[in-house]
C-alpha cells in the first residue's frame, strides 16, 4: 500500500530486474517512471521531481555514486533508495554517506522491495509533516531570533541576561530588525513569562483614542463610554506591555507613562488611581535623542525607559545570516515542496544592502515560493533591483563632483543605466527604479531617450 502516495522514478539497466520490479511497485498502486541509462533517469528526476528515485548502484553508462550526488546536487533532500549486490556493499555505505536513504542488497524478494519503499515514503511524509508543523508554530508567532553571526550571539546573550530582572527594557534598531522577536523572546525567558505579552504599537492608535487604549476608561468618562474598558496595562498584568514605536506617543501621554514607570500605578480616563504590576518594553526605529533637542519627547521618560538598553543590527551588518534566514523562510512557505536556493542566489542576496532588513527578506523569500516553477530558485528568479545590486560598499550610486552636477543629468543617468542592466525591458527598469512604468515612459519621453537604449 503506497505510503502517502507520490511518484518513483526506477533507474535500472537490466532490462528483466526492471519488468519485475516495476510490475511489483505498479501492483502496489505506485505510479513509476522508467529509465534504463543515468542520463534518462536524470531528466526523469528533474522534470517530475519524484518523491523517491530507486536507482542501481551499477549502471552501464554511469556510476550510481555519480548519479546520486547529481540528484543530491540538484535535490539536496530528495529520496534516494539504492539498489546494490552483496559484492558492492562498500558502494552502499558510500552511497547512504553520499546522502542516500537506504540500499537494497540483490537479490531480494517482492515484499523486500516494498518495504523498502514503504520506509523511504514514510520518512519522506515525516519530514513533510515536520515541516508543515514547524511552518505552523512560526506562523502562530512561535519565531525567534535566528542567526550564527557574533552580532545577533551577542543579542542572545544580553536577553539571557535582562531577563532576571524586571527593569524596563529599550530596544532599539532599524525597521524590520525584529524588534517585536526580541521582545517576546525577552518576556518568554523572564520570571513574567507565564503572564501575557500584550504588544501596542503607539504609531498605529489615533492619538486621541492612545490614552483610553493605555490605561482604560470607565463609563461615562466621555462620549461613548458605555461600560468600563480595561487598558493595556491593566490586560498585560502579571506580564509584559511592548509599546513599539515609542517614539510616536503623544507629549501629553508621557507624563502619564513616565508616572507608571515611577510608581506603577495608572490612572484610566475618567476613573481613580489603580496599581498595576507590569513589566514595560519599548522599542524605536527613531533616535529619541534628537527627539528629546527637537522637544517631542521627554528626557526623563527616555531615561526611565533605557534602564536597559537592546541594539540590534541590521541585516547588512551580519551577511552570514542570511542564507539560514532565508532557507528558513522558504521552508516556512513552500508548503510541502522542497524548494532550495541556488549558490548564486545566495551570493547576490549576500551583496544586497537589505534596507528592509529581516522582514524584506522574508517578504522577499515568500514571494519566490509562490511564484517558483522549479525547485531550485535561480538568480533570474530575484527582483531587478536585488540582482543588480553589488553590495553595501557600492551602495552610493551618485558620484557628485565638487562643482554639482544637475539633478535633470542624474535622473537621466539613473534612467539609462536601469535600461542597459534590464537589457532594455522597460517593466525590469520600472521595477529597478521603484516608480510605475507608466512614469518611467513618461520620463523616457521626456528625455528624448527612445533611442539610446533599444527598449521594450
Amino acid at each position: 500500500m503506497p505510503k502517502n502516495g507520490g511518484s518513483i522514478v526506477l533507474i535500472e539497466d537490466d532490462a528483466s530486474q526492471r519488468r519485475i520490479m516495476q510490475h511489483s511497485l505498479e501492483k502496489a498502486g505506485y505510479t513509476l517512471h522508467l529509465a534504463d541509462n543515468a542520463r534518462d533517469g536524470l531528466m526523469h528526476v528533474r522534470s517530475i521531481n519524484p518523491r523517491l528515485v530507486i536507482t542501481d548502484i551499477c549502471l552501464g553508462d554511469s556510476n550510481g555514486l555519480e548519479l546520486l550526488s547529481e540528484i543530491k546536487t540538484y535535490h539536496k533532500n530528495m529520496m534516494v533508495l539504492v539498489v546494490t549486490a552483496y559484492s558492492s556493499l562498500e558502494q552502499a555505505v558510500e552511497a547512504i554517506r553520499r546522502g542516500a536513504f537506504d540500499y537494497l542488497p540483490k537479490p531480494f524478494s517482492r515484499d523486500q522491495l516494498l518495504l523498502a519503499v514503504y520506509k523511504a515514503l514514510a520518512f519522506d511524509g515525516l519530514q513533510q509533516e515536520n515541516k508543515k508543523l514547524k511552518a505552523a508554530l512560526i506562523s502562530k508567532g512561535h519565531r525567534t531570533l535566528l542567526g550564527d553571526s557574533h552580532s545577533i550571539q551577542v543579542v542572545h546573550e544580553l536577553i539571557r541576561r535582562m531577563a532576571g530582572s524586571c527593569a524596563s527594557v529599550l530596544i532599539l534598531g532599524e525597521s524590520g530588525t525584529g524588534k517585536e522577536l526580541a521582545a517576546r523572546l525577552l518576556h518568554d525567558r523572564s520570571v513574567c513569562g507565564n503572564g501575557p505579552f500584550i504588544p501596542v504599537n503607539c504609531a498605529a492608535i489615533p492619538a486621541e483614542w492612545l490614552e483610553s487604549e493605555l490605561f482604560g476608561h470607565v463609563r461615562g468618562a466621555f462620549t461613548g463610554a458605555v461600560s468600563d474598558n480595561k487598558g493595556k496595562f491593566e490586560q498585560a498584568e502579571g506580564g509584559t506591555l511592548f509599546l513599539d514605536e515609542i517614539g510616536e506617543l503623544p507629549l501629553n501621554l508621557q507624563p502619564k507613562l513616565l508616572r507608571v514607570l515611577q510608581e506603577q500605578e495608572i490612572s484610566p480616563v475618567g476613573g481613580s488611581v489603580k496599581a498595576v504590576n507590569v513589566r514595560i518594553i519599548a522599542a524605536t526605529n527613531c533616535n529619541l535623542e534628537e527627539l528629546i533637542e527637537q522637544g517631542q519627547f521627554r528626557s526623563d521618560l527616555y531615561y526611565r525607559l533605557a534602564v536597559l538598553p537592546l541594539t540590534l543590527p541590521s541585516l547588512r551588518e551580519r551577511p552570514e545570516d542570511i542564507a539560514l534566514l532565508a532557507q528558513h523562510f522558504l521552508n516556512m512557505y513552500a508548503e510541502g515542496r522542497n524548494l532550495q536556493l541556488s549558490s548564486e542566489v545566495v551570493e547576490v542576496m549576500q551583496n544586497y544592502s537589505w534596507p528592509g532588513n529581516v522582514r524584506e527578506l522574508e517578504n522577499l523569500i515568500q514571494r519566490l515560493a509562490i511564484l517558483a516553477r522549479r525547485e531550485l530558485i535561480g538568480k533570474e528568479d530575484l527582483p531587478m533591483h536585488v540582482q543588480v545590486c553589488k553590495g553595501s560598499h557600492e551602495l552610493r550610486v551618485v558620484h557628485m563632483p565638487q562643482a554639482g552636477f544637475p539633478l535633470r543629468d542624474i535622473e537621466r543617468q539613473a534612467i539609462s543605466q536601469a535600461l542597459v542592466a534590464s537589457g532594455g525591458n522597460r517593466t525590469k527598469a520600472a521595477e529597478f527604479l521603484h516608480v510605475p512604468r507608466h512614469i518611467l515612459a513618461y520620463r523616457i519621453k521626456k528625455f528624448g531617450m527612445d533611442n539610446e537604449v533599444k527598449v521594450s
